[in-house]
């Protein structure tokens, strides 16, 4: 169980971070954008800031988190989808890093009691600098869009990736779904079963997130419609392969005669090639096959 100076600061940062009019009205709502946190914590929390013991680490707290949604190199006023905190529990390899916030999947923020500035800990040649008012390793002033730089952000709109990816799923993967029916109606599994499977799933995922507007979630449009146009491809490449070759093989067997010379009582005669018989010698002239 973290300590109450600790959940004052660490979660009263976080709350500074939504952009909500007062830390009472943050407690009140119990947001859903704070993850990890158990009703319990909830609870307790509530307990310690109407005990009034740790107001002025609630009040850092919340200017602190404040900073960071206003700060230039923090989230400039875009407010959080996802604020994780780490608690009393660290993931596998966090264990030596001062992490308590996550936010958005990309800031690793770390919490001081009553202090103004807030340290990120993500890997350094991503986020080399201090979140509020600091420098970076090198000295110079902290400058840039984190958020541009590593959050996951969408190159063309989602109802576009959408309206781009869905003909693709359902009209160029079409032979697949006919391909995996068929192979799943004989009892068997082939790869156009393995493609319907993963690509359907990325479209649905995605079209879901879309349609009912989870900002805080990825899309995939972009892996299947890849996966499905690749294959597609493929398929092509390989039907062209074997065009050439048939083609090759048509053109050897057009090479051969239809007559041969065969030497039947001393003379020299043409047969049909059918009517060739085992024993018979026959004559291969100059420029003939």
């Amino acid at each position: 169980m973290p300590h109450p100076r600790t959940m004052a600061t660490e979660l009263g940062t976080g709350l500074g971070m939504l952009g909500l009019p007062s830390m009472d009205h943050a407690l009140e709502t119990r947001t859903p954008v704070m993850r990890s946190l158990s009703p319990e914590d909830w609870d307790r929390l509530a307990l310690l800031r109407a005990g009034g013991a740790y107001d002025a680490e609630f009040h850092a707290a919340w200017e602190n988190g404040q900073a960071f949604l206003a700060a230039r190199d923090g989230l400039r006023e875009r407010r959080p989808e996802v604020v994780e905190w780490k608690g009393a529990v660290r993931a596998p390899g966090d264990e030596v890093a001062p992490i308590d916030l996550r936010i958005d999947h990309v800031y690793l923020v770390s919490c001081k009691y009553l202090s103004k500035i807030l340290f990120n800990v993500s890997p350094a040649h991503l986020f080399d600098h201090l979140l509020v008012g600091g420098q970076n390793r090198r000295g110079r002033l902290a400058g840039g869009d984190w958020l541009g730089r590593g959050a996951h952000t969408d190159v063309l709109p989602r109802w576009l990736q959408f309206a781009l990816a869905t003909p693709v799923q359902l009209w160029g993967g079409r032979r697949f779904y006919v391909g995996a029916w068929h192979s799943v109606r004989g009892g068997g599994a082939n790869m156009d079963v393995l493609i319907v499977l993963g690509t359907s799933m990325a479209w649905a995922f995605s079209s879901m997130v879309t349609l009912l507007g989870l900002h805080g979630e990825h899309v995939y449009f972009e892996a299947g419609a890849a996966v499905i146009t690749l294959v597609l491809l493929g398929k092509l490449l390989e039907a062209r392969a074997r065009s050439g070759t048939s083609e090759a093989l048509n053109k050897l067997l057009s090479l051969q005669p239809n007559i041969a010379h065969v030497e039947r009582g001393g003379t020299s005669i043409d047969v049909p090639l059918a009517e060739v018989l085992i024993g018979d010698r026959f004559t291969v002239r100059a420029g003939e096959s």
